[in-house]
């Protein structure tokens, strides 16, 4: 019942946005002359997206690319790790999925829009079967068999922002819903729903500036429940609450829980109105989740408090066809998690007792970018992308004792060439990311189940490696005529860690863009 209720708000949203997209698109006036494949050049200009904090202040997206462009696209995505990298998420997954994209620039106000389906497996998770692990970590529910989990996602979303005066004014809102599941023992079905909002707010031709501020609203929730068919007997089930350690008191047989989470943040932002010249953006953010096991009369065991700040400082310029830019980004993330203490439970209540804050996970980085790119002549263009930066990770279990700590050098260098060739537009993107562990040290007590350390050890064993990756990313676009183009993706990654373990991506799309 769950999943056609799902495609049927997907097939509500999905085909009114399409056709208003294309409407809009064939009413706008600015620049409809401009052929469809020169609008492709320049709005996937590494100048054009160099800067990326702003845009997430709707305002900023005022005329953020010169021209409309809308695409339309079926792929698959494959992904296979000769050892899990991160155990809890599997050790590999395929895809298939469709999207549309819309931007449209018009004369007063842009708009964009997007809606997408996706449809797959991921590959052999163990110790995890909780959907959304990177952002309900470490209060997830998992056992020792695992087994490959089937998802379905379906993502609207879009925004709106026009001048008026000095004034711009904008607005951005998202829905998201997922539907995860396992049709053998242990038998997840996970419901999960994000809703998004953004409201932003500029005052233009400050100086050469444009002067913004945003506050955005996050809603989620996820019911995230088990069963067992095999009548023979059942695996643990482990509510975990970090560096491998759980609630041993509710291990077994609390099959049913779920999260309810709400995350309020903002931006200040300064973004040149040429486009070329100085940004200064800083956002920051508080995510605060619960995890109830509602099993146990909806009885709240753990929550997460989380706070977010990041800081992107840049310049770029442009002269005559050539570009050019350098930034630094800066970001900071506290994730604190508090385990509740019940009494013996009267009439099936369990009595809150007493809060402690056990866990702790502190993230910083610092990285520093630069880019140039020439488009000298009419049909040929290449670019450069230097990156560098460091990363640091401290987390820390507080009773008993347990502590992580890594320190990480990373960087990466990436290299664009596109040719038009009468109606063909060729371009290949080619990188390769270095990341060397500087430090690394994992240190625990008092070792009661030496079970659950699994998953942490696993994880730590290449979050303290070295790795390389090479990526390489093919795009052709035949136009049809002036106004519609065919285009073809494809995208290949090779990734390298000690003890000949290695990792492999291929994706490939077809679609339209006009």
């Amino acid at each position: 019942m769950m999943r056609k209720e799902l495609n049927i708000v997907f097939l509500v949203i999905f085909v009114p946005a399409f056709l208003s997209s294309v409407w809009a698109e064939k009413k706008d006036t600015k620049k409809e002359g401009t052929p469809v494949l020169q609008r492709i050049t320049e709005n996937s200009s590494v100048y054009t997206s160099f800067f990326s904090l702003p845009y997430n202040n709707p305002v900023m997206k005022y005329r953020m690319y010169d021209y409309t462009l809308n695409e339309v696209s079926v792929g698959g995505d494959y992904r296979n790790e000769s050892l899990p990298i991160v155990v809890q998420m599997g050790d590999g997954f395929r895809y298939g999925f469709v999207d549309v994209n819309s931007f449209i620039n018009k004369r007063k106000s842009s708009m964009w829009g997007k809606a997408s389906y996706r449809n797959g497996i991921q590959k052999n998770v163990k110790w995890n079967e909780t959907s959304d692990y990177l952002l309900l970590y470490p209060y997830v529910m998992g056992d020792t068999l695992g087994g490959d989990f089937k998802s379905e996602r379906y993502y609207f979303g879009g925004g709106y922002t026009a001048e008026s005066g000095r004034f711009i004014w904008g607005v951005d809102a998202s829905y998201s819903a997922t539907l995860g599941y396992r049709q053998v023992d242990p038998r997840p079905r996970n419901v999960t729903g994000e809703l998004d909002f953004t409201l932003g707010a500029a005052l233009t031709e400050v100086g050469y500036y444009r002067v913004g501020l945003s506050v955005n609203a996050f809603k989620y929730k996820q019911k995230n429940d088990i069963k067992f068919y095999n009548e023979q007997g059942n695996v643990t089930l482990y509510h975990f609450t970090g560096m491998g350690m759980d609630y041993y008191r509710f291990r077994g047989e609390k099959k049913e829980t779920y999260y309810k989470g709400h995350r309020f943040g903002g931006s200040l932002n300064l973004l040149p109105e040429t486009k070329s010249g100085f940004t200064v953006n800083v956002s920051f953010d508080n995510f605060r989740f619960e995890k109830i096991i509602s099993s146990l009369n909806e009885l709240p065991m753990a929550k997460v408090d989380e706070y977010t700040w990041k800081a992107e400082v840049g310049y770029k310029q442009k002269n005559d066809n050539r570009f050019w830019g350098m930034k630094t980004n800066v970001s900071n993330n506290h994730r604190k998690g508090t385990e509740n203490l019940f009494g013996d439970p009267a009439n099936d209540i369990y009595p809150l007792i007493a809060s402690a804050q056990q866990y702790s996970s502190k993230q910083a980085e610092y990285t520093l970018s630069g880019f140039y790119e020439s488009g000298a002549s009419a049909n040929f263009g290449w670019a450069v992308c230097p990156n560098v930066g460091f990363h640091q990770v401290s987390v820390r279990y507080i009773y008993p004792m347990r502590t992580l700590d890594n320190d990480r050098l990373n960087s990466s260098a990436m290299v664009r060439i596109w040719k038009q060739i009468r109606r063909a537009l060729l371009r290949v993107d080619g990188q390769v990311r270095y990341s060397a562990s500087l430090n690394s040290q994992l240190q625990l007590s008092d070792i009661v189940d030496k079970k659950t350390l699994t998953p942490l050890y696993c994880n730590y064993r290449f979050l303290s490696t070295d790795y390389i990756f090479l990526q390489l990313a093919l795009r052709s676009d035949i136009a049809i005529n002036r106004r519609c183009a065919l285009y073809v993706t494809a995208y290949w990654q090779r990734g390298w860690y000690t003890d000949k373990v290695y990792t492999d991506g291929i994706s490939a799309v077809i679609g339209v863009a006009f």
